[in-house]
């Protein structure tokens, strides 16, 4: 990457505010909180608070494909179907759990690692962004493709 120095740092770009959820927890309440916070991403953790995997628009688009058609009902538009999926204890969401729909395990990296190695990783594993890890191993915030791509257009 030419235009991202090897002194730019992840910790430098990264979204430190992250929220989470857990395992158990019914689709339609995180759903909820990622529109409430207007966060794309949200950490699964399990009941010993360990994070286990992330719930992306990805994850989303999946289960309403899937679940979708089992909603069928005439009265209503796809749109509105998919929103009472989602947002409903009626719906999908409340029969959905987030380990159900999660993408499992987390593609970690250092906060003090380069920029340029985190878009490496991004790449690798085809993933749309990155969790941050502190020095304790503790998560510190995420690093998506916008923060990168913020970080591209605001360098000099």
């Amino acid at each position: 990457m030419n235009n991202i120095s090897d002194e730019s740092r992840v910790i430098d770009h990264m979204t430190h505010d992250y929220i989470n959820t857990h395992t158990a927890a019914p689709l339609f309440k995180v759903v909820r909180k990622r529109l409430e916070r207007k966060v794309s991403r949200v950490i699964v953790k399990d009941q010993n608070e360990n994070p286990v995997g992330v719930i992306s628009f990805r994850n989303l688009f999946r289960i309403s494909i899937e679940l979708g058609d089992e909603e069928e009902d005439s009265e209503h538009t796809t749109l509105d179907q998919i929103r009472k999926g989602f947002l409903s204890e009626e719906g999908f969401g409340n029969i959905s759990l987030e380990r159900d729909v999660m993408t499992k395990g987390l593609i970690t990296i250092k906060f003090n690692q380069s920029l340029s190695n985190a878009c490496k990783l991004i790449l690798e594993n085809n993933v749309s962004s990155l969790i941050v890890l502190d020095g304790n191993e503790s998560i510190a915030g995420i690093l998506s493709k916008t923060d990168i791509v913020k970080a591209l257009a605001f360098s000099k």
